[in-house]
């Protein structure tokens, strides 16, 4: 700094007058030395109860505690030069200084100018929750900010001045979204705050709806993993469960109660930020009808025995019957789901087959093939195909030197392209075989029944297991004489897995086998059981046997002949050929855990004495046929829904 030096005595009074400042509060203009000049100017804008330090030149602090005038203590020189700085701010405060610096040119400097102003800070914090949705907005006063989707943080768009409060609400939600704030609202200090937080999380809706015709219990609903079982009569229903908003929603009837339907309607779809409340569940209760009553004129097929309808490629069923026909021998018919029946073959003529007791099976090519129980060349049955238009091939007759004879059962097709199936008598020990043929007609015995404690007397088809070999029943045979479960290789290597007749065991089993959805074998037996009316039995593949079910009380069902299907419920499915209310057969349901259910009682003119497996149409309804009833007493087509 340049100043113009001033006498001995001006320089000890400059020295004395500066060496007796101090510290402290300066509003009063301090007088100048002779020669030098004050400095000063006006401060605005200071918080009430703050102070703010002023230096000159880089020293000589002084604290400032009022807006208005002031002036520094210490004073400049004609001609010197000066700054006015800032040294300390109260909290909060920004202050600036304009016109602080320059050269001394008159007595007084007054025209500096310093301006403390409140400070502004960020407000903003963290956001959990949000993904993917948009429409969440904050809002602080009249500031409002709308976040983006897939954030974790945010910044309100306008900061909030010191010592000022705060309170960051919610303006909007996205749907399905239920959000909360911590640590929103308090007053700002004098550094940013990134403390508030915003939690989103789905919200959750109920979801429920209508229910109509329910008259029983068993009806349990489904969404996903909850379930509801439902009051008879009940009018109304909510799931257990809330559904999160955002999410989907499918309730379905995964019980029905026994002879009866529901079906769900608008059972399906998103939540968006609403209860549901339009899911409509109806029941019917579920009822027989007669497709077709076969006819004996000569002509029509007549008396299925233990054939079951297969539903063919072309969405018709394929059956065969016993008797009926031209020859009175058997018959190959079709039947289309609204019950316009032809017969596609009569069986008898020349060295034909005759009396098929056994079911169809479409193969690979589009082609039926089937067996006969008698006939053939050597009069003990045969392995024959049928195309859909009613062309007819014998491939095999059974009854040669140790071959196999009287086929009850049905064929099966491997994935190997060839059939398997048995035989009730013949091979070499005369008690019945497992045969393969291949789809040109050349047959092989794979196994003979008989030998030991072997089985004996198969009635069935063979049931393919998740490992690859067949499983299967014999009527006879066993440690106890009261038939076999047995499991054959493709490549003919036998082993009894379970005899049957021990305690209150079934025994006889004349039907086949079924592969349920819980890996294990499904049966039933003629006889044995509580009443000695038939049973209802599972076996794993390691041959661990469990009795579920004895028919023969009351009303139930008794004496079935013939295997069961797994519905579409997860539940299995049968007829008996006797029982029920009226002693002509019944259809009966079961769980997997043995609990039994009348679904159905014949008589008379809607059928009687059934047999068979059920076939499942794909709507869920079973069809099936009977022996004898109907119109004409000898058999019919029908379905229950």
């Amino acid at each position: 700094m340049t100043t113009t030096r001033p006498g001995c005595l001006n320089v000890l009074l400059l020295t004395l007058a500066l060496s007796g400042c101090g510290g402290g509060t300066s509003t009063v203009s301090n007088a100048a030395a002779p020669g030098a000049a004050s400095i000063g100017g006006t401060l605005s804008g200071l918080a009430s109860g703050e102070s703010v330090v002023m230096e000159l030149n880089g020293g000589d602090p002084r604290t400032i505690s009022a807006n208005g005038t002031f002036t520094l203590s210490s004073s400049i020189a004609i001609n010197g030069s000066y700054s006015v700085t800032v040294a300390a701010a109260p909290a909060g405060q920004t202050c600036t200084v304009a016109g602080g610096e320059g050269m001394v040119t008159s007595v007084a400097v007054d025209n500096i100018v310093v301006t403390c102003s409140d400070q502004a800070f960020s407000l903003g914090g963290t956001v959990s929750g949000l993904g993917a949705r948009t429409g969440l907005i904050l809002r602080n006063g009249a500031d409002s900010r709308s976040v983006s989707a897939n954030t974790t943080s945010f910044v309100m768009s306008t900061p909030v001045r010191f010592d000022s409060t705060y309170a960051v609400s919610l303006q909007s939600t996205p749907p399905g979204l239920e959000c909360t704030i911590s640590r929103g609202a308090g007053t700002m200090p004098a550094h940013s705050v990134s403390s508030v937080a915003v939690n989103c999380a789905a919200q959750d809706y109920t979801v429920g709806g209508s229910v109509s015709g329910l008259t029983s219990s068993g009806l349990v609903l489904a969404n996903g993993s909850d379930r509801l079982t439902v009051a008879p009569n009940a009018v109304s229903f909510t799931m257990p469960t809330g559904v999160p908003g955002g999410s989907t929603y499918h309730v379905t009837a995964a019980v029905h109660p026994p002879a009866t339907a529901c079906s769900v309607s608008n059972g399906a779809g998103p939540v968006a930020a609403a209860d549901i409340a339009n899911v409509a569940v109806a029941c019917t209760a579920g009822t027989e009808s007669v497709l077709y009553s076969f006819v004996a004129n000569g002509t029509d097929a007549a008396g299925p025995n233990h054939s079951s309808l297969l539903l063919g490629s072309d969405g018709n069923f394929y059956g065969m019957t016993y008797a009926g026909g031209s020859s009175s021998d058997g018959t190959v018919f079709m039947i289309t789901p609204s019950g316009a029946e032809t017969v596609l073959w009569s069986f008898g003529s020349g060295s034909d087959g005759s009396y098929p007791d056994a079911s169809l099976v479409q193969a690979g090519d589009g082609n039926f093939y089937g067996t006969t129980s008698q006939g053939g060349t050597h009069g003990r049955g045969t392995v024959f195909r049928i195309t859909p238009a009613g062309a007819e091939t014998v491939l095999w007759s059974f009854g040669s030197v140790s071959d196999g004879y009287y086929p009850y059962g049905s064929l099966f097709q491997h994935s190997d392209g060839n059939f398997y199936g048995t035989t009730f008598q013949g091979g070499a020990n005369n008690f019945g075989t497992v045969f393969r043929i291949t789809p040109a007609g050349v047959e092989t015995v794979l196994w003979s029944f008989g030998s030991g404690s072997d089985g004996s007397y198969p009635f069935t088809d063979l049931a393919l297991g998740s490992d690859g070999n067949f499983y299967g029943t014999t009527s006879e045979g066993g440690t106890l004489n009261e038939g076999t479960i047995f499991v054959i290789t493709p490549a003919g290597a036998e082993t009894v897995l379970w005899s049957f007749g021990s305690g209150s065991d079934g025994f006889e089993p004349y039907g086949s086998l079924v592969l349920g959805s819980d890996g294990n074998f499904y049966g039933m037996t003629y006889e044995g059981g509580a009443h000695n009316e038939g049973t209802v039995f599972d076996i794993s593949p390691a041959g661990v046997e469990a009795l579920l079910w004895s028919f023969g009380g009351g009303t139930d069902g008794s004496y079935p002949e013939d295997g069961l299907v797994q519905g579409v419920d997860g539940n299995f499915y049968a007829v008996t050929h006797y029982g029920g209310a009226n002693g002509d057969g019944a259809i009966v349901q079961i769980t997997p855990s043995g609990t039994e259910t009348v679904l159905w009682s014949f008589a008379g003119a809607d059928g009687q004495y059934p047999g068979g497996e059920l076939s499942v149409g794909p709507d869920g309804t079973l069809y099936g046929l009977t022996g004898s009833g109907g119109a004409n007493g000898v058999g019919a087509v029908f379905a229950f829904n």
